[in-house]
């Protein structure tokens, strides 16, 4: 909760003054509520996947009615709803109810094909791809969708001249060729096993060239081929589609008129429009709005699995970082199961290797369990046996920073004496690029192709150290780099996948990184709404939602 005074985004026009004095009285409650659900927060257990709602006499919802419009509301606005020119999640959000690639994930973040007839197969070298397309598909305006369209977009975002921001992410294609109008073929630069999965990612759905020419801003008017089409965007306020009448998967039409995303960044605003029966799906939530929406019985929280693993991050080049016992003694001086009760409620679970459980190519590991004992003998051989001094970064969030304070807790017992400086996200970021005065910092990190290359490279690799990527503690393993190297190279599932055994195994031996949990990701929806899932990284699919 981000403060007392709390700011409600709702069009009065259309909801009336009812609605908003209801919300108001919620609004009301919900502090007190908060207080109570926090004091429970070290005690508690683990949550089920999914949790029904109980009955509860102070926490009633409006009344649910069948309606035309479907309300998801998501805490922030988007940079850009071009997929070519965004890296953020809420515009991935907004873009898969109206966007369409080649493939794309179901629920558990498993490629599928979805413009594609049918999964397409890596060519022996792993430096080719050949994809049929599905025929008869057309664009929201009314072009074909094709071979040529596909070639279109994919030399739109490698043109480095359009300066988008998800170039880097395809330097693997080396070009797109039509081999007749229903049929393409990627040629790679370079071997790369996943390039499925990045074909999968959001920043691959396909556009109409048609929406490319003249002027036209893709950023605020995407046209694709899904379900529900743009209608309108009023920044802060809501992103709305309307239903493509000429959708073309026949089995899954859209069963709205009209899809809203309403951004609202005020924690308990989102909650008392999900209570007040004005919003649908609501995520992000926390772990004490959670707990309070359980008791409301027209609510249901889901607890999905996720991709987005919490860890502490340390300078390799620095000591006493660069001791690997050192590493592994701070492993095991943190209680796991304690900081997910304390900081996450019990909505978490204990990460054992860089790679989720959810992620493609993971491989469970032996984990660091907890031992004040183990951790204070591993500190005396690496030469302090009575601990040292150290300064822990990360940024603002109140739960980034109440994980902070847990892990100095916890390393205090063994003697690690550790100073906490909180920063906001951006310049957490900044600072962690550009590599200076880091000793710890406290992250975390959702590989967003659901496939272990996506963690093990930008955050291990050699050639992601610094502003490169995501190795900000300049971690150096020539191992690391020949095993995901091979693993790239390789066309043989299974051969992949022991490439990817092995790579796991050495950085959690190295302890690489200080390895905390997995979050659970958190959603409240009106329990009569259907088929409204979030994916393990975050991404609102809302495309096959009904009542």
């Amino acid at each position: 909760m981000k403060g007392v005074t709390i700011a409600l985004k709702i069009d009065q026009a259309e909801k009336g003054e009812k609605s908003v004095k209801k919300i108001a009285g919620i609004l009301q409650k919900f502090g007190a509520v908060l207080v109570c659900c926090t004091l429970l927060a070290a005690c508690q257990a683990a949550k089920p996947e999914t949790e029904k709602a109980a009955p509860a006499s102070n926490a009633q919802a409006g009344d649910q009615k069948k309606t035309d419009k479907l309300v998801v509301v998501m805490e922030a606005n988007p940079d850009s709803l071009d997929p070519q020119n965004t890296t953020e999640t809420t515009a991935n959000s907004a873009q898969r109810t109206m966007l369409e690639g080649l493939v794309g994930f179901d629920k558990d973040m498993k490629p599928i094909p979805v413009l594609a007839k049918e999964m397409p197969e890596l060519g022996k070298d792993a430096k080719s791809l050949t994809i049929k397309l599905k025929e008869g598909v057309l664009f929201q305006d009314g072009t074909p969708f094709d071979g040529e369209a596909v070639k279109k977009n994919f030399e739109r975002v490698l043109d480095k001249n359009n300066n988008l921001k998800r170039n880097n992410f395809f330097n693997m294609i080396e070009k797109v060729e039509v081999l007749d109008p229903h049929t393409v073929k990627f040629d790679l630069n370079t071997p790369f096993s996943a390039i499925v999965n990045i074909l999968a990612h959001p920043a691959a759905a396909i556009m109409s060239p048609k929406s490319f020419e003249g002027g036209n801003k893709v950023d605020r008017h995407p046209v694709g081929t899904g379900p529900y089409q743009f209608s309108e965007w009023v920044d802060g306020q809501y992103i709305r589609m309307k239903k493509f009448d000429q959708y073309w998967d026949k089995e899954n039409q859209p069963a709205f008129q009209t899809v809203e995303f309403r951004l609202v960044p005020e924690t308990a605003s989102r909650v008392a429009m999900l209570m007040a029966g004005e919003a649908h799906l609501v995520y992000p939530l926390g772990p004490e709005q959670a707990e309070m929406l359980k008791k409301n019985p027209k609510v249901e929280i889901n607890n999905y699995p996720s991709i987005i693993e919490n860890y502490l991050g340390f300078n390799h080049k620095q000591k006493p970082f660069d001791n690997v016992k050192v590493r592994q003694a701070i492993n095991y001086a943190i209680n796991k199961e304690a900081m997910i009760n304390v900081v996450k409620m019990g909505y978490a679970s204990i990460a054992d290797s860089p790679v989720a459980p959810k992620v493609s190519g993971y491989s469970k590991q032996p984990a660091y369990d907890f031992s004040v004992e183990k951790a204070k003998q591993l500190l005396a051989e690496a030469g302090y046996p009575n601990g040292f001094d150290a300064i822990l970064w990360t940024d603002n969030p109140t739960e980034m920073i109440k994980g902070a304070e847990f892990i100095k807790q916890q390393l205090g017992v063994v003697g690690i004496n550790l100073k906490i400086e909180t920063m906001e996200t951006g310049t957490f970021y900044d600072r962690l690029d550009a590599g200076q005065g880091i000793q710890l910092y406290y992250s975390h990190w959702s590989p967003s192709t659901g496939q272990a290359d996506w963690v093990l490279r930008p955050n291990f690799g050699s050639a992601f150290v610094g502003a490169k990527g995501n190795n900000s503690g300049h971690y150096i393993n020539p191992k690391l780099d020949e095993l995901t190297e091979k693993a790239l190279g390789a066309s043989d599932p299974a051969e992949v996948q022991r490439y990817y055994d092995e790579a796991q195994k050495v950085v959690v031996e190295d302890a690489a990184w200080g390895l905390l949990f997995v979050d659970g990701i958190l959603v409240g929806k009106q329990k009569e709404l259907k088929d409204a899932n979030v994916l393990p990284d975050g991404v609102i699919d809302v495309r096959k939602a009904k009542f």
